[in-house]
């Protein structure tokens, strides 16, 4: 299945759709009040990442649900990213899914993890990732998150900045014009580097560069995927 087919919102409409919510998007403190404010947010003011980062002390929400919620805004809005790559990231000049030639990443939606051409790899991540996020069974309530989550954070992380390492080497030109006007990569970088999602030495974009990130295990990396998600 190829992204190219759906059709999102337009940014504009978007902006104007929450626009209308005023100050009840910012005062929402229902099961969805996460996900609305940070929408609003986002849509009223897309380039104050630090601001649209830091959870408000004002608001009685779980700071782990805060996170969940910005990852699953992240994963939304990556799409809008990959629709934007449609005829320029193909399996024919981009037949394996790689930032820099130094590691070609393994596809770990499939039984066994494959090499897969960049746009499948990129699709199958999102999908597995929007699955895991929105499962009942590792997330059963909005309200709160399993102990568990930091580890499943860590590991969604380093696959989403896969995608945003492939297309700022590969497709330079798409990843900036879309930077430029929705500043994800650099609210994903900021959650990173607040969290420490990501290892210094995963953080390949050379731009906004995490610097306190913990060091990482060695070994296979491990996490959560679709199939394992209700």
């Amino acid at each position: 299945m190829r992204l190219s087919g759906r059709r999102g919102l337009p940014r504009c409409e978007f902006a104007a759709a929450t626009e209308l919510l005023g100050a009840e998007a910012e005062n929402h403190l229902g099961k969805l009040g996460v996900q609305v404010y940070l929408q609003h947010r986002i849509a009223k003011f897309p380039d104050q990442v630090e601001d649209i980062c830091r959870l408000p002390t004002e608001k009685p929400w779980d700071a782990g649900v805060w996170q969940l919620e910005h990852l699953r805004q992240v994963v939304l809005e990556l799409s809008d990213l990959l629709v934007a790559l449609d005829t320029v990231c193909t399996a024919s000049n981009c037949g394996q899914m790689k930032a820099t030639d130094e590691w070609v990443y393994l596809c770990a939606a499939h039984r066994t993890p494959r090499e897969c051409c960049a746009i499948d790899y990129m699709i199958h991540n999102i999908e597995a990732t929007t699955a895991v996020l929105n499962s009942r069974r590792w997330f059963p309530n909005r309200y709160s998150v399993p102990e568990s989550a930091d580890k499943m954070f860590q590991s969604i992380a380093r696959r989403l900045y896969r995608i945003f390492a492939h297309v700022y080497y590969h497709h330079r030109g798409v990843f900036e014009e879309f930077e430029a006007s929705r500043h994800l990569y650099k609210r994903f970088n900021c959650l990173v580097q607040k969290h420490e999602w990501i290892s210094e030495k995963l953080c390949i974009i050379p731009s906004e560069r995490p610097e306190h990130c913990p060091e990482e295990q060695s070994g296979r990396e491990e996490g959560p995927s679709a199939e394992g998600a209700a």
